[in-house]
This record gives structure tokens, sequence and C-alpha cells, in this order.
């Protein structure tokens, strides 16, 4: 017998094994007689397959077979253990006879000893403790062996090596089987992680879908909510709000036979799905939900009592239910529970709504009375629902209930500063709910909607009405609510609450499955919401023209925002006019993840504001073609007037965001002005700065165009410094006094506006603009003297309002200062400049037989810089250093300084000084670029180091101060010197090639030559 053998076999063991556990699928492990039998089955054929490859030796076969029979024997009882061993039996006997009862022995031998000790054989708990057991099982195996003298001596070869076998593959399949069982607990438990609300232990969201779509027809869906929730949170604070959620969640997970299961849907909305055999066992045990809820109040909270001294907030739950009907998609009985939640809130609150199934529907229509009194509504009028109060009497309505939510949303929007259109626009939105559902005019008398049965008032009279038909959904409501909540918080709406209101317009919309919303930011629109689709579509940039040809009713339904519907065939079309003007990759985007060939149907709403497009809302289905009704439209509507509202919100923040970049630019000069170093050493480009003041005009009014004209006192005329937009390729502008709109604001020092400049003369060269309005935006210091204008432009269908011109006028101030800064600093750049260069000129007179020494490397030195593409901050580094490069002569004696003859060797030491101690000197000089040190210090050194002071070699000598080197050096070979005659240039050009990778950096060395055969360098 090999080990290879052996091996072999263990493998074979695991195998089986591995394919044993696999039969285990879920957590907690189900009683299915299928499976059962398939186990049963599958270790009597494992036994038989461990048996074919058996090891033969001295006429004794060893094997693992009866390790899946103890397996089996252990979980079932030794009968299916018995039943399992059958085929293995069998085969034995047929081999011979000796072997069949042999086996049969043996078998009957563990089996009874499984059967002694099964109670105590937990081989399945793996614990250093019960590892002992492992062998019990196969302790009478073999034993048959001491009945046969002839066969004793082989006993003690035989018994422990069986044992040891068949103990050591136990073990084995007991791992791997308790391994698979732990692999399930683990998903199991982070199943039920995903699946379950943290705070109350119910069902999450994602459950609660997976269940409602799984929900038998007769089965009933009952939404609720808690009733002025946002009060408990206000006086008592959020953490007694969690334990009130927490108490909810308990009563209503109380049902132990799974006939009523329970989901936190939302933040104080809660679902049961119940199957209880019948509508009204629902009715009453919602009802008994909701008194005990209510009887209960506060205490719920685990005791947390109110501590202001007040009578303890009230608390109650209101509740739309709904029967799901014959082939009723799941989003349909949603919506119905919804619209009945919905108007449990708006009656009262503290109730029950039942949705009416079509056989109610019919005879409550039947029995409706006519009425001619205009605030009088009969209930069962209040489209297919009846109204089901918790307490059976009458429910006085008025129309105080609206009145908070009116008043908050006036208050939001006044605190946000929207003018009054939209003030008018957001109330009129919470005002169109209450009409919707028949509620009563002001002044009027209210409606009474009384008793369990959802019976109402009857007034005789001669003129019928048709029953009201139901538009707003509790998820409208909802939506109001997040939209003042949004309004009220003061901050920058996010992707998460542009995907909150997409969830809720969907859920709200009829036909609605999936959905995206774009948000217009400058010249684009980002894709920041998307539901029903790969979340890898979030943040693409589309441009406006695509999103027209997306929309593809024409520029002037897009401006006016007309709702679009189109079927599959159509947006076939569609689809492939925006896929031409997509960007690169977009289309397979939106064909891939965007699922654009399963769309049945798109409804594509353009959201408008002040004229302008701000938004674009997309809602899909894709099920039915005709899945978008008028009343769809309808409700689609109302979700545009709230998009619209949060989005001037948005926009007033991204107003502030883009002033406050502009006053960032201001604040970061003047704190580097305050630094020794001053801003010439980080001072911002003046055209970059000029690009910057005109993108932003060009963000901040939402335009196309916008122009900055610079004033040239000199010409005393304005000159186009930069020209963003469609009006680009027009070329530069240059407008003599009284030329123009900007001239006339430029004196007047008032903004400018035009509706029309092609009706309008003062306009200059209107006839190579658009149909265009136009702003002009004067730029004056603080002396009023004239800096520029900005000119800004848009199409006119969007005119120029008075509140651009409050943006304007902020943009001119914040402009006007940084455009005054930069030119202080420029000029105090140019005053210092030319004071280093007064300072270099006065050290030449000292050694005057260099005198134009400094003014002649200076300009070498910027002629090589430009070469090398050096930025502008550099260039003035190295003007600073040439200019100062010898200073450090001024502590010289004029004895060395204006020797005539050679140095000698103290001499040259001294000289050698010159640079460390210029390098001393001038740190000593205010504003003076940090980088113009190191050419002071290493001007000096050698590219193979063998220069002073610190003897640098190659590139440990700063870029600068090997660039000045070879130009310092050329113009002391071309000029007179005490101690020699001027070179010819071409003498000195050979010397400066000479010293290339010796003094000279070889690269640079390279460049110097070339621009001196060019004649740059003279």
């Amino acid at each position: 017998m090999g080990f290879a053998e052996v091996l072999f076999n263990f493998c074979l063991l695991v195998t089986c094994i591995f394919g044993l556990s696999l039969t285990y699928r879920e957590w907690p492990v189900r009683r299915r007689m299928s499976e059962h039998a398939l186990r049963v089955g599958l270790a009597s054929a494992f036994s038989l397959l461990l048996m074919a490859f058996s090891i033969q030796d001295n006429g004794f076969r060893f094997d693992l077979r009866l390790v899946p029979l103890v397996l089996i024997a252990v979980r079932y009882g030794i009968g299916v253990g018995a039943l399992a061993a059958l085929p293995l039996l069998l085969w034995r006997w047929l081999e011979t006879s000796q072997g069949g009862m042999a086996a049969t022995i043996n078998i009957a031998a563990m089996l009874l000893t499984v059967g002694l000790l099964r109670s105590r054989l937990q081989i399945l708990v793996m614990t250093p403790q019960n590892i002992w057991l492992l062998p019990l099982p196969f302790m009478a195996v073999n034993l048959v062996l001491l009945a046969f003298p002839e066969s004793r001596v082989e006993f003690w070869k035989v018994y422990p090596l069986g044992l040891g076998l068949n103990t050591l593959g136990l073990g084995i399949a007991a791992v791997i089987l308790l391994s698979r069982f732990e692999l399930l607990r683990v998903t199991q438990a982070f199943r039920m992680q995903a699946l379950t609300d943290p705070l109350t232990g119910l069902g999450n969201r994602r459950q609660f879908d997976a269940d409602l779509a799984a929900l038998d027809v007769g089965a009933q869906l009952v939404l609720l909510d808690l009733d002025h929730f946002k009060v408990i949170n206000d006086r008592y604070g959020h953490d007694v709000g969690d334990q009130v959620l927490q108490g909810v969640a308990r009563l209503l997970g109380s049902d132990e036979r799974q006939q009523v299961r329970a989901y936190r849907v939302g933040g104080e909305e809660f679902a049961l799905l119940t199957d209880l055999g019948s509508e009204s066992r629902a009715r009453t045990l919602v009802e008994g939900l909701l008194t005990n809820v209510a009887r209960q109040g506060m205490t719920l909270a685990a005791g947390s009592a109110p501590t202001d001294g007040l009578p303890p907030a009230t608390l109650t739950l209101s509740a739309g239910l709904a029967t799901r009907r014959p082939h009723e998609p799941p989003h349909d009985l949603f919506r119905r529970a919804d619209e009945a939640l919905y108007l449990a809130k708006t009656n009262g609150r503290n109730r029950l709504v039942c949705s009416a199934g079509p056989a109610q529907q019919a005879a409550t229509t039947a029995s409706v009375r006519p009425t001619n009194r205009r605030g009088e509504v009969n209930a069962s009028l209040l489209g297919t629902l009846a109204l089901v109060p918790v307490q059976a009497k009458a429910v006085q309505m008025n129309t105080e209930w609206e009145a908070p939510e009116l008043r908050t949303v006036k208050a939001a929007s006044a605190a946000a500063g929207f003018t009054e259109p939209y003030v008018a626009t957001a109330t009129a939105a919470v005002a169109n709910l209450s009409g919707s559902v028949g509620l009563p005019e002001a002044g009027l008398p209210g409606a009474s909607l009384v008793g369990a049965g959802g019976g109402g008032l009857h007034e005789p009279d001669a003129s019928p009405i048709a029953p009201l038909e139901i538009l707003p959904r509790f998820t409208l409501w909802q939506s109001l609510r997040t939209t003042v909540d949004l309004l009220s918080q003061r901050r920058s709406i996010t992707d998460t609450d542009w995907a909150e209101l997409l969830r809720l317009a969907i859920a709200c919309v009829d036909g609605a499955e999936a959905g995206s919303l774009n948000v217009r930011e400058g010249r684009e629109f980002r894709l920041c919401a998307v539901e029903g689709y790969d979340s890898a579509l979030m943040g693409l940039r589309l441009t406006e023209q695509s999103e027209i040809g997306w929309y593809g009713s024409g520029i002037e339904g897009w401006q006016t925002g007309v709702a679009r519907v189109a079927s599959a065939h159509q947006l076939k079309q569609v689809g492939a006019q925006a896929d031409l003007l997509h960007g690169k990759g977009q289309e397979l985007a939106f064909q891939n993840l965007g699922r654009r060939g399963e769309l049945r149907a798109n409804l594509c709403l353009p959201v408008v504001l002040g004229g302008e497009v701000v938004a674009h809302l997309n809602l899909d289905s894709f099920s039915s073609e005709r899945a978008f009704t008028a009343a769809s439209l309808e409700v689609a509507g109302t979700f545009a007037h709230q998009l619209a509202a949060l989005l001037q919100f948005q926009q007033r923040w991204r107003e502030l965001d883009l002033l406050a970049g502009l006053h960032l630019h201001f604040q970061t000069d003047s704190e580097l002005a305050a630094t020794t170093s001053g801003p010439l050493n980080v001072l911002q480009d003046e055209a970059r700065l000029e690009v910057h003041l005109t993108e932003t005009a060009l963000d901040l009014l939402h335009a196309h165009q916008a122009t900055l004209l610079r004033y040239d006192a000199e010409l005393d005329e304005l000159t186009s410094r930069t020209i963003e937009g469609h009006y680009r390729d027009l070329g530069p502008v240059r407008l003599s006094r009284g030329q123009g709109l900007a001239w006339i604001a430029l004196d007047t020092g008032k903004i400018m506006r035009s509706a029309d400049v092609q009706a309008d003369h003062r306009v200059y060269r209107r006839e190579q603009l658009g149909y265009d309005s136009m702003i002009s935006i004067p730029l004056l210091g603080q002396k009023h003297d004239p800096l520029g204008v900005l000119v800004v432009t848009r199409d006119a269908h969007r005119p120029f309002q008075p509140t651009d011109e409050n943006l304007g006028l902020m943009l001119a101030s914040v402009g006007s200062r940084l455009l005054e800064r930069h030119a202080h600093m420029t000029d105090l750049r140019e005053a210092l400049e030319a004071a280093l260069n007064t300072l270099g000129v006065a050290l030449e007179v000292r050694d005057f037989e260099t005198q134009g020494h400094t003014q002649r490397v200076r300009h070498h030195a910027h002629v090589l810089g430009q070469a090398l593409k050096l930025p502008e901050d550099r260039l003035v580094a190295l003007r600073h250093g040439a200019a100062l490069h010898d200073i450090g002569k001024l502590g010289l004696s004029d004895t060395v300084l204006l020797k005539p003859g050679r140095l000698t060797p103290t001499e040259r030491l001294t000289m050698e000084t010159h640079a460390p101690l210029g390098a001393v000197l001038a740190a000593r000089i205010p504003y003076l670029h940090p980088e113009a040190h190191a050419v002071i210090r290493h001007h000096h050194e050698r590219w193979d180091g063998e220069g002073y002071p610190d003897r640098l070699g190659g590139e440990q000598i700063p870029l600068l101060a090997r660039l000045f080197s070879l130009c310092d050096v050329y113009d002391a070979l071309v000029s007179t010197r005490p101690y020699k005659q001027a070179m010819p240039p071409e003498q000195a050009l050979e010397i400066i090639r000479a010293g290339r990778g010796s003094q000279f950096d070889p690269d640079l060395t390279d460049v110097f030559v070339e621009l001196w055969e060019a004649g740059e360098i003279h």
C-alpha cells in the first residue's frame, strides 16, 4: 500500500464530500424531502465510488467508504444509514460471499455504534473538547477478525490502520461541511444586513421591493406614515425620534406567524405586506395597530418623557391599504396604496383609507347623488377610494391643514431670495394638491367624511358632478416636503438630493419605471441622477445640442418647456440624432448602460427657469408604448415646478461660489503682498486673470458670449483683451470714445441693457451679431477711473433682468478690485526692476571698464530663457539675478577689483568670495525673487564641479545659474577688462564651444550657439 494510493483515496473523499456540501444552499437549512433524498443517494453513490478505488494489501481492502455512511446515519438515523448502505452491501455480496459477510458485519457494527451514541455524536460541532468523538463510529469495525484465530495476527495491523484512516477521513469531511455551513451563515448574515433597516431591524426598501414583486393576488399592501414626526424630532431630539421609530417597529413586527411582514421604507414611513385571507381582516389588523400606537403615544420611546413641562406630544399613524388585483404590476399596487395614504394624511391623519376594487368602484359610482354646494364633497367621489377612519365618527374637514405647508413654502422661498413668481409657483403646486382631492375652498363650509363604510353627505340636487380624478399621491406630497426641506437648509443641492427627487417622481408618475435627471452646469448638462440604470452613467457631461437632439420636438418646444412623449420607434430616431452630437464614447454608454434598446416609451420634460432650460427630466417605461397619459404629464409638470424652484436656489449658491472664487484671487494676492517674498514671485499673469474674469461672467450670467474691453488711456479707446463664446471668430474689437453701448456704460458708470441688439442703434457692429440681448458692465477704479467694460450677450428670448444687473454689480466690484490690484502689482514690479537695474549700473560705475555689462547679460539671459520656454515667473528671477549677479564685489577692495594684471592665488581666493558675499547682501533686499539668489551665488560654478563657491557639478547647479553662466562668460570674453583686451565674438564662441561638458551645461551650450548663429545674441 503506497502513499500515492492513500493520497488519491483521500482526494477522492474530499471531492465527494465537497459535492455533498453543495446540496446545502441556504441558511438556516430547511427540511425539504427532495434535498434529503438527494443527499442520501449521493452518499450511497460516493461510498460505492470510494470502494471501487480501494487499496489492496495482503487480501484486505482499505478505503474510506464508511465515512459518507456515518454522516448519513448521524444526520438522519441508522435506518436511513442502512438504506444508503444497501447498494454497497449488494456489490460486496456479488463479489464474494466472504466479503459480503465481512462488509455486512462491519456496517452493522458501525450503525449500531452510531445508534447507541447518536445523541452524543456532535460531529458537525468541531471543538477541541469533542474531537475525540471522531473515532467512535469506527471502533467496532474489523473487530470480527478477533473471532478467527488465523486472523488475530493481522488484526493488530489492519485494525489501527483502518481506524486511523476512517477517523482522519471523517475529520476532513466534517471540516468541509462545517466550512460550507459557515459560508452559508455568513452569507445569510450579510444578506440580512443588506435587506434590513439597521435602526428598526425591519426589512428595508430593497427587501420590500423584492417581496412586493412576489406578493400574491388578493394579498394586501399597507403604507403607513407617522403623523407630525418632525414635531417630535424638534421637541425631543433625534435620539427620542429614533426610539419612537423603534417602538413603532416593534408593534408592526410583532406578528410571529409571518402572515404580516413589516418594512421601513423611508424616514418615518413603514409598509406591511399581509396575507390574512381577506381585506376585512387586514383592515381590522391595521385599525388595531393605529389604535394601539395612538393609545401608547410617546411611551413607545422607551420611557423618554418630555423635559419642557408640556404635555406629551401626540403620536399617531396614517395608513393607506390596497389589495393586489390579478395581473396588476407592483408599481400600480404601490401607487394605489400611496394615493390612499395621501388621502389619509390630508383628511385629518390618524386614520386608514382603503383603495377600493373594481366592483366597489362601480357600485360607488352608481350610488353618487348630486349636490350643488361647491364646498361639500361626497367621500365616495374621491376617485376610487373609500375613507375608513379609525374611530367611527364624523371628521370635520377644513382648509387649515394646508396653511402650514403654504407658509413653509413661502418662508423658505423668501429666505432663499426667490422672486414673487417662483414663490407663487411653489405655493400653487401645494395648493393644486389640495384642489385635486376635493378639499373645500376657503370661506366655504367643510365636507364631512364619516363611517367605516365610506358613506358621506348625500344632498339632493339637480346638477350632477363627475367623480374627481385622483392626481396627487402621497409620494408627491413627500416630494414637496423634500423640496421645502432642501430650500430651508441653505446648502448646495447634492446628487443624493437629486436622486431622491427622481425616485419620488418615478414612483408618482403613472407608467414611469426608470428615469434620469440632467442639470445644467455652465454651458453643459451633467447627468446627476439615474434610477433603473447603471450608476456608471452618473457624471456624464452632455452638450445642449445633443440634449435638443434627444428632445426631438424643435427648439421652440425645448425653450418653453413643452413635455415630449416618444414611442420606441420615435426613440430610435431621436436617439440617432443625439448620438451624432454626443462626445466620444457617450453613444456606447447610452446604448449599453442606458438600456436604450429596451425602452418602450419616454417622457422628456425640459425644466425652464428665466427663459433658459436648466434641467432635463427623462421618465422611461420598459413595458408599454402608451405608459404615459395626460395625468402623467400633469404630475410630471408638478415635479418640474419643484425642480425649477430648487435649481433657482442652486443657482444662487453657484453665483455665490463664482463670486467667492474671484474674491479668493483678490484675497490671495493681498495675503501674499504682506509677505517678504511678495506677490512678485507668484503674480497671476494678467491674461489669465482677464480670461478668468470673462469666463466667470459667462457662467454667472448664463450667457453664450462675453468680451472684456480694457481702457487704453493713451489712445482713449476700448480694446478687447479676451473674447469667450460664440463670437470669438469675429476678431479683436477697438471702440473709439462714444462708440457702442460699452462707452455709454463706462461714461455713465451704470450698467446698460439691450433686450434686442438688432433693434438697438447703440450697439456696435450689431449686424454681425445674432438675435441676442446684451448687458454692458462698467469696471471702474476706486477713484472712478476707467478700467474697462464687460460686454455679455445671450439669446434674446432670455433678456437680461434687474436681477442680472445685481449680479453684474457684484461681478464689477470684485473684478475691478482684482484689475486694480494687478495693475498696482505690475507697477511695483516695474519699479523694483528699475531699482535693481539702477543698482547694477551703480556697480559698473565703480568698475568703469565693465559698463554696459549688466544690460548685455540681462538681454542675453532673457533671450536664452525664452528659447528654453521658461515661464514668465522664472524669467523675472533671471532678470533679478542678472542685475545683481556681481553685487558681492561691493565688499572687495579696489586693489583686487581694479588690478590690471593677473591675480595672485591669495587675491583670486579673495575675488571668489564675491559670489557668497553677494548672496548674503541679496538676502536683505525685499521682494527679490527667491530663484535670483541662486543666480547670484552659483553663476561661477562649473559643469565638471571645479567651480566656486560650493563646487557643485552637473544638474546640482541650479538651472538659472547654469544658463546665466554662459551669458556672463561670453560677455566677459568680448569685453575689455583691466587684465585683458576684448576678444572677437567668433573667438569667444569657440571658447564657449570648447567648454561644452566641462565648464558649461552641454545642452544649454548647444542652444546658446544656435541663438548666436541666428543673430539673437551678439
